[in-house]
């Protein structure tokens, strides 16, 4: 009979560890207008052991310890309409204690949904390899980007039988509807927005449309078919955009999207001891 090679089999056990006993003291960092606060601090273990079934091969290393550790951070505006403002949050760097070194964690992040909340973002961020022995994060460090003004507009363009092409101005921003091209029950619409030297616009909409809707002279919505949204320069946006079922002809252009002007500033921040959950059993299940 043929032996059969020895084979190894892999046993894991995870824990997941719970807050401290203790409440801790909210980790925070300044940055200009606005305040980057540790949320929650979550982490996991995961130890595995790899041994041989065949007798007398004798195992290969000890037992190998793996944890992650996740923090959930807020960002909060101190003062009135710096919210608006905000333009991107980043994290450059995480460190944590090894032995006697600091060492920099490798991680990466995105942002969460924060409806009806205090804060202007809600950002996870997630740190696949943490040393074993760390009590917590020594150092995490970023920035914030934000212009003086900023805000939203929605603007609508009429078109139901009128001639192109048709200017509507607001806000300081002036929106053009350059043509519609109807085939039937699908439409082409080509746009441009124009803002004052100095302004950023920005898409709001993540859904295909870029905040673009059109309407019949009843108002209700043709069904987006894809397009494109160009800035070829920060104050100047074009739109080339598809629409089909479209019942009657078409009545409305609508449009919202996001302005930013003023001087560009950059926040720097730095929050340090961010402690790492000790206890290893969960509530009421500690012998």
């Amino acid at each position: 009979m043929r032996r059969l090679a020895a084979l190894p089999v892999l046993l894991a056990v995870a824990a997941a560890c719970a807050a401290a006993d203790e409440p801790l003291k909210q980790p925070e960092g300044k940055a200009g207008p606005f305040r980057v606060l540790i949320d929650r601090i979550a982490q996991g273990r995961n130890t595995s052991l790899t041994y041989r079934t065949q007798a007398g091969q004798k195992e290969e290393g000890g037992p190998q310890a793996k944890r992650t550790v996740q923090l959930q951070v807020e960002v909060v505006a101190d003062e009135p309409g710096a919210a608006a403002g905000l333009t991107s949050f980043q994290v450059h760097s995480l460190t944590a204690e090894s032995g006697r070194r600091f060492v920099s964690l490798a991680h990466y992040g995105g942002m969460l949904d924060s409806p009806n909340d205090r804060a202007v973002l809600r950002a996870y961020l997630y740190v696949p390899g943490c040393p074993p022995e760390s009590r917590e994060i020594r150092s995490l460090e970023g920035e914030i980007v934000a212009y003086e003004s900023a805000g939203e507009a929605e603007i609508e363009i009429p078109v139901l039988g009128g001639k192109l092409p048709r200017t509507v101005e607001k806000a300081g921003l002036k929106t053009t509807v350059r043509s519609l091209t109807v085939q039937g029950t699908d439409v082409q619409l080509a746009m441009e927005v124009e803002a004052p030297a100095g302004t950023t616009l920005a898409n709001l909409v993540n859904d295909g449309t870029y905040g673009v809707l059109l309407v019949n002279g009843e108002g209700r919505p043709a069904l987006p078919s894809g397009g494109t949204m160009k800035t070829p320069r920060p104050n100047f946006a074009s739109y080339r955009l598809g629409f089909q079922a479209l019942r009657g002809e078409p009545g409305t252009v609508r449009l919202r999207l996001g302005y930013r002007g003023g001087s560009r500033k950059v926040y720097p921040f730095r929050i340090e001891h961010i402690p790492i959950p000790t206890r290893t059993t969960a509530p009421g299940n500690a012998n």
